[in-house]
């Protein structure tokens, strides 16, 4: 079984996984083969698709990661994994 992430519309990125480094921080690293830099920008920078994750590790467990909509990093690495930094919106605070 494969590393996967599935996204809120059903998209899926294989192999791809990502690592929880903060109660609001998320870093994805994806191989899937053919994504390039520019189609993993647009599949991420608006936000809609990362309001669900769904990982879904090589041992087959799945854990479901909720609310990190917006984008604050991409990068592609030598090797050609993409690696992405995801962090939950900030909420507007109710007192003004």
């Amino acid at each position: 079984m494969e590393e996967k992430l599935i996204f809120a519309d059903g998209m899926e990125l294989t192999p791809a996984h990502l690592m929880q480094v903060r109660a609001d921080e998320l870093i994805l690293y994806i191989q899937t083969p053919g994504l390039t830099f520019r189609e993993t920008y647009e599949l991420l920078e608006d936000g809609t698709r990362a309001q669900r994750i769904q990982a879904q590790e090589i041992d087959g467990t799945v854990e479901i990661y909720e609310g990190f909509a917006e984008l604050v990093g991409l990068r592609k690495e030598d090797d050609g994994q993409i690696t992405a930094i995801l962090k939950k919106a900030v909420e507007a605070n109710a007192e003004g």
